[in-house]
């Protein structure tokens, strides 16, 4: 009967011993995951700040993003659209209204448009590809957290039944 008492609590010791590797395993997983939420949540600000930043440039060269609309002043930006449109002058006729074209300073505009959203649109890919990353490690960490789990009520219902198999023998031996 001893035998089999002292046999069950080695059994006990290496079972709690495996459930400590496995919890202190959890633990480095768990540090890694903030690890990486923090790396995610810089990276996130970055593209914000820069973001900004490229807004913040553009605002400031476009009279559109200035609040001027399409409707352009012709005392303070030296004619429009509209502005030339009106004019019936001969300095007018010989410069022809461009319609449907574009100027140089257009197409860099655009350029940049297009270099800035291509530019988001990486960021945005990196951000999926690493909330997809936390996301699997996440999964694992339930899979162990349950297998913890699972292990930590067999180890209670080992405890249980080798302190009522001892108080049985206790009773055995005082009666």
């Amino acid at each position: 009967m001893i035998s089999t008492l002292e046999s069950r609590v080695a059994k006990m010791e290496v079972a709690a011993r495996d459930t400590r590797d496995r919890l202190e395993e959890f633990e480095a997983n768990m540090e890694e995951l903030r690890s990486k939420d923090d790396e995610l949540c810089g990276e996130l600000q970055l593209t914000f700040n820069e973001s900004m930043a490229m807004l913040n440039h553009r605002a400031k060269g476009e009279p559109k993003a200035a609040g001027l609309g399409g409707l352009k002043n012709p005392h303070v930006t030296g004619g429009g659209y509209l502005s030339e449109k009106m004019t019936t002058s001969k300095s007018s006729l010989l410069d022809p209204v461009l319609e449907g074209r574009e100027t140089c300073v257009d197409l860099r505009g655009k350029s940049a448009s297009r270099d800035f959203i291509s530019i988001l649109d990486v960021r945005l890919f990196r951000v999926k590809v690493i909330v997809g990353k936390m996301r699997d490690c996440l999964d694992v960490q339930d899979e162990h957290l349950d297998e913890l789990n699972a292990w930590d009520e067999e180890l209670k219902r080992e405890v249980q039944e080798m302190v009522r198999e001892t108080l049985e023998i206790m009773i055995e031996r005082n009666a």
